[in-house]
Formats: C-alpha cells, sequence, structure tokens
C-alpha cells in the first residue's frame, strides 16, 4: 500500500460541524469573529456578509451575517453578540482561516453536541435560564457560550441555535457609521 499526504483542505473538510461548534465554545470565537472584534475588520478577513434588519427602526444596532452565523452589531461597529442558526437541513459556517464559508449537515443531536465538547475537554452543564418548555440548553463553562435544543415528542434533542453572550457596553455619542463593504 502507498500512503499518499492528505491535503489540508481534505482533512478540515472532514471536521464535523460539532467539532467546529466545539471550538467555538472552547474560544468564543469563528476565525475572526469574537464579541469586541471590528465588522470591519471581520469583513476584510471573511468577506462579504449580508446586511440584516435593524432594531425598532433605528439604524443601529444591526445584524449582520456570514453563512448562518450573525453578528449583531452596536452603533460603534463592535460585534457585541454572535449567534449561530442550525435549525436547518445544513448549517454554513465561515471558514476560520480565510473568507468564504463550508456547509455542514445541520441539526446536530445533544448526545452529538456533548459528545464533541467532552472531547475537545470542554466543560459544561444544564443552562436552566434557558430550559423552557419545547427546549433545553447547556452552557459551557468558560467561555458561557449556549447551546438550545428543541424538544420534540419521540425525537432526540436537536440543536437550534448556539451563542456567544453580549458584551453589553455603551456605544460613544457621536455619528452613526455604517460598515465598509467589500
Amino acid at each position: 500500500m502507498v500512503w499518499a499526504p492528505v491535503s489540508v483542505s481534505r482533512y478540515r473538510r472532514a471536521v464535523s460541524l460539532v467539532a467546529r461548534l466545539a471550538r467555538f465554545a472552547d474560544s468564543a470565537s469563528l476565525g475572526e469573529m469574537r464579541v469586541g472584534a471590528s465588522i470591519d475588520d471581520v469583513a476584510r478577513f471573511h468577506g462579504e456578509y449580508f446586511d440584516g434588519p435593524t432594531l425598532r427602526r433605528k439604524q443601529w444596532p444591526r445584524l449582520f451575517g456570514f453563512g448562518d452565523v450573525e453578528l449583531y452589531v452596536c452603533r460603534c461597529r463592535r460585534v457585541n453578540m454572535i449567534c449561530i442558526q442550525t435549525w436547518r437541513d445544513e448549517t454554513e459556517l465561515p471558514y476560520e482561516e480565510r473568507a468564504g464559508c463550508e456547509t455542514f449537515p445541520g441539526q446536530p443531536t445533544y448526545d452529538e453536541v456533548t459528545e464533541a465538547l467532552d472531547a475537545a475537554g470542554v466543560g459544561w452543564c444544564p443552562y436552566p435560564s434557558l430550559t423552557l418548555p419545547g427546549q433545553t440548553a447547556i452552557i459551557a463553562d468558560v467561555t458561557a457560550v449556549s447551546f438550545v435544543f428543541v424538544l420534540e415528542d419521540g425525537d432526540p434533542p436537536l440543536l437550534n441555535a448556539v451563542g456567544a453572550p453580549g458584551d453589553f457596553h455603551e456605544c460613544p455619542k457621536g455619528p452613526q457609521h455604517h460598515p465598509t463593504r467589500r
């Protein structure tokens, strides 16, 4: 048998959604996306984003997105919350090392997520504040990244969303700028 080297890109494609989410739970970042980062710096690194709606007809805060990752951005153009939507059949996450997104099968189960967190050495516990009728939640010990699962009769709990908590800072007074689009 002849051993051929495996290309880096082929290896990275083999990384599962739950492994990427476990890394997110460990660091609270995806590439340059992290709470406190400048949306301009994120866009320079990760490329084109979608510009979502504002709240209450105000220009800020704004929702920006890269694949299924939503960034809530304040008036001073800092990311103040991150949410990853995982409820679809496929989940798109930005590459960590370059622009663009990769697609994974979506809707991992509670057991798949907790096994990935355990394998990555990420401590976690139940999150009673987000455990409501029809859903359950867990939270990463160090980063407070939360995982919310939908409960449906007879089915295993399915991951609906993952989020990094906001920093809830006060933006300085002044003009409201729109981030530079690429």
